[in-house]
């Protein structure tokens, strides 16, 4: 007999193979709002390594939990992964964790798409708030000092 949480674990990634316009994962969370809320409906197809890009939103496996982030840096071997809604968050993935790109998402009454004019946008914002925030960090606080006071 098979270990229930081996069960559900297959289970979890057979979900995430067979997503499809048809047969869709819902997003649960708030790590990469704004652009995915909790509940919205969100498509993850397979992709090879060498196909993924920096700012592509993909599904991995983190244990027994299939997280979805935003790829922020690509190396050969691995993926520096942030969400759009937490500030610090950095996750790393390699090529036998990726299950799938998101390749669309739908939300009132309609799907868009990772070709659609607002997913590119959002990408765009995602990636340069990131890069900032990167470089905030990175620089010395007497090149770049902290905000004091009212504004």
């Amino acid at each position: 007999m098979m270990d229930p949480d081996r069960a559900r674990l297959i289970g979890k990634e057979l979900q995430v193979e067979l997503s499809s316009s048809d047969n869709s994962l819902y997003f649960h969370g708030e790590s990469m709002l704004p652009f995915l809320r909790e509940g919205d409906l969100v498509i993850v197809r397979p992709v090879a390594w060498d196909d993924l890009r920096r700012g592509d939103i993909i599904t991995y496996r983190n244990g027994d939990k299939f997280p979805t982030r935003r790829i922020f840096k690509k190396s050969a071997d691995r993926l520096s992964l942030r969400c759009d809604g937490w500030i610090k968050f950095i996750a790393h993935a390699g090529p036998d964790d990726i299950l799938g790109r998101a390749e669309a998402r739908f939300r009132d009454g309609r799907w868009i798409t990772n070709s659609n004019r607002e997913w590119q946008w959002a990408m765009r914002r995602a990636m340069v708030r990131a890069t900032v925030r990167a470089w905030n960090r990175a620089l010395p606080r007497r090149i770049w000092p902290a905000r004091r006071g009212k504004r």
